[in-house]
């Protein structure tokens, strides 16, 4: 005598489910792993170059990391603070220059360019003051440089 029990195709159908999930799962784990190899990979279609320096495009040597200049800017803008509240529009802007000796020491700054509005200007000005002691020296004996504080940029953090 016969139990009753799920049928051959109750079974054949839950085997099949199951195969289907399985084959499912494997396609997905295999777009996971060539997604992390286009991760790593070059994003330019070209071969890389084994021993091509690291750095900025516009730099020379082998010193791997950002320029210099780039540094001093995310310094800088790491000291500087102006409240949202005391701006009135947001496309302000001031060119300053500032001259290291080789120790990182300021010797001098000026504004090449002001931005029009006292709060914005004094704040720039005392992000300058902040850093006139750089924690790392500058890359040449004496170092004159033009920085460039735009509003917009400085409050995307």
């Amino acid at each position: 005598m016969r139990t009753s029990g799920p049928s051959e195709t109750d079974i054949a159908t839950k085997i099949a489910n199951m195969q289907d999930k399985k084959k499912k799962r494997q396609e997905i784990d295999d777009l996971k792993s060539k997604l992390a190899a286009m991760a790593v990979q070059d994003s330019r279609g070209e071969e890389a170059v084994p021993d091509a320096p690291i750095g900025m495009p516009d730099g020379t040597g082998d010193e791997v990391g950002p320029s210099y200049q780039a540094w001093l800017q995310a310094y800088l803008k790491q000291q500087w603070a102006l409240s949202e509240y005391q701006v009135t529009r947001l496309d302000l802007e001031a060119i300053v220059q500032i001259v290291y000796d080789n120790h990182g020491k300021m010797i001098d700054f000026r504004f090449i360019e002001k931005s029009g509005d006292r709060f914005f200007d004094d704040s720039v000005k005392n992000a300058v003051l902040k850093s006139s002691e750089l924690e790392k020296p500058p890359p040449v004996p004496r170092w004159e440089v033009d920085v460039v504080f735009n509003l917009k940029d400085l409050l995307d953090r």
